[in-house]
C-alpha cells in the first residue's frame, strides 16, 4: 500500500468515528430531553390529582366539624374555688380544694367555647356565711352549683359533680413552737461519707384548735430519700400536713454535708478509774492504737485526745487471765468504723509503794 493510499484510510477512518461519536451525543440527548418532558407530565397530572385530594379532605373535614359540633357531648371542667371574707384574726389551718369538678351536657361548639375560649370564674365561699364554733365548717356543693350554671347558656344541663361536700377548717391564733424532725435517708457513694446534716428552720409554728395543739408535739417532713452522694445537697422538705392544722412555714431547706471518707490511726492510752488509792495499773501495751473512718474535713480536727479508753477496777480485780479487753467510753463525731489494735493487752495490777 502507498503512502497516499495509507493517508486516504486514516482520514476516512476518523471521519466515521466523529460521525459515530455524534451520532451517540444526539441520542443521549434526545433520551434526556424526553426523560424531562415525561417528568414534567407527570408532575403536573399528579400535582392536580394530590390538590383535588387535599380538597375533598378539607371539604370532609369541615362536613364533619359542622356535623360533630352540633352533636350533644359531656365534657368534664375544673372550677376553681375561692374562700372570701376571711377576717384578718382567723387562720386558715386547713384549706379548701382547689377546685371542683363538674360534668356539662351540651352541644360539642358550646363545650368547646367554654374549654378554650370562655374561662369559668372561681365558685366563691363566704366565709362569714358559714363560720362554726369548733372551727370545722363543712357545707354541701349543691349550694354552690348555681354559681357554675349561671356561667353557661341555658342549654347546658349540669350533670354531675364532686366533692359532694366541702370543707374547711380555722382557728382565731391559737399556735405553739414545735421542733422540726426531718425524715428520711441519706447515703453516700462509695469512699464518701455524710459528715453533717441541718435544717432550718430547726422548728415552726402550728395553728390549730387547743385539743388538736395538745396532740402535736413535732412537725415532721415528708419523708425525703437520697443516695449516691458524692457532694453537698441542698434540698427543700415539706411538712406533713395534719387535719385542721396549719405548720408555718410549711416546708423547710435541708443541707447535707459530704465529706470525702479516709482512714487515721492513733495511739491512745488506757486510763484506770475507779481504783483504790494502793493501787496502780499497768498495761502491756500501755498504749493502743486506733484505726478510724474521717471526713477529710475533720482529719486534723480529731486526735488522740478526742478518744477515752479505761479499764475499771471492779472489772479488772477479779480478772484471773492477766488480759483485758479494753472498751472506748468516749468517741468524737465524726469517727466511724472504728478498730482497735492489739483488741486486748495485759495488765498488772501493783501496790502503791508505801512513802517513808
Amino acid at each position: 500500500m502507498t503512502t497516499g493510499s495509507r493517508v486516504v484510510f486514516c482520514n476516512l477512518r476518523q471521519t466515521k468515528t466523529k460521525t459515530r461519536r455524534v451520532a451517540q451525543s444526539r441520542d443521549v440527548h434526545f433520551i434526556s430531553r424526553t426523560y424531562v418532558r415525561i417528568k414534567k407530565l407527570l408532575s403536573r397530572v399528579m400535582n392536580k390529582q394530590f390538590l383535588i385530594f387535599l380538597f375533598f379532605v378539607a371539604l370532609s373535614t369541615v362536613f364533619w366539624l359542622f356535623k360533630s359540633l352540633g352533636a350533644t357531648y359531656e365534657m368534664e371542667f375544673e372550677v376553681p374555688l375561692k374562700l372570701v371574707n376571711v377576717p384578718e384574726k382567723a387562720v386558715i389551718t386547713t384549706e379548701l380544694p382547689k377546685t371542683m369538678r363538674v360534668v356539662v351536657k351540651d352541644r360539642g361548639a358550646v363545650l368547646l367555647q367554654y374549654r378554650y375560649v370562655s374561662l369559668l370564674s372561681p365558685v366563691t365561699v363566704d366565709f362569714t356565711q358559714d363560720e362554726s364554733d369548733d372551727g370545722h365548717v363543712v357545707t354541701l356543693t349543691r349550694e354552690y352549683i348555681k354559681q357554675v350554671t349561671r356561667q353557661f347558656p341555658p342549654s347546658a344541663h349540669i350533670v354531675s359533680y364532686k366533692p359532694d361536700t366541702l370543707e374547711y377548717y380555722y382557728n382565731y391564733g391559737s399556735f405553739k413552737r414545735v421542733p422540726v424532725r426531718l425524715q428520711g435517708s441519706f447515703k453516700a457513694r462509695e469512699r464518701f461519707g455524710i459528715s453533717g446534716l441541718t435544717i432550718a428552720p430547726d422548728s415552726v409554728n402550728v395553728y390549730a384548735l387547743q385539743e388538736v395543739l395538745d396532740t402535736i408535739t413535732g412537725a415532721y417532713t415528708v419523708t425525703q430519700k437520697v443516695e449516691e452522694l458524692s457532694e453537698n445537697k441542698v434540698l427543700k422538705a415539706d411538712l406533713r400536713r395534719i387535719k385542721g392544722a396549719k405548720f408555718t412555714p410549711p416546708s423547710i431547706t435541708a443541707k447535707v454535708y459530704v465529706d470525702q471518707i479516709t482512714e487515721k490511726t492513733v495511739a491512745v492510752p488506757i486510763q484506770f478509774v475507779n481504783f483504790p488509792a494502793t493501787k496502780v495499773l499497768r498495761t502491756f501495751p500501755s498504749k493502743v492504737n486506733i484505726t478510724f473512718q474521717v471526713g477529710t474535713s475533720k482529719y486534723n480536727s480529731i486526735t488522740a485526745d478526742n478518744f477515752v479508753l479505761v479499764a475499771s477496777y471492779d472489772e479488772l480485780v477479779n480478772n484471773t487471765t492477766g488480759k483485758y479487753v479494753p472498751h472506748l467510753k468516749t468517741v468524737p463525731p465524726g469517727a466511724s468504723h472504728i478498730r482497735i489494735s492489739p483488741q486486748e493487752v495485759e495488765f498488772l495490777i501493783e501496790d502503791v509503794p508505801a512513802e517513808n
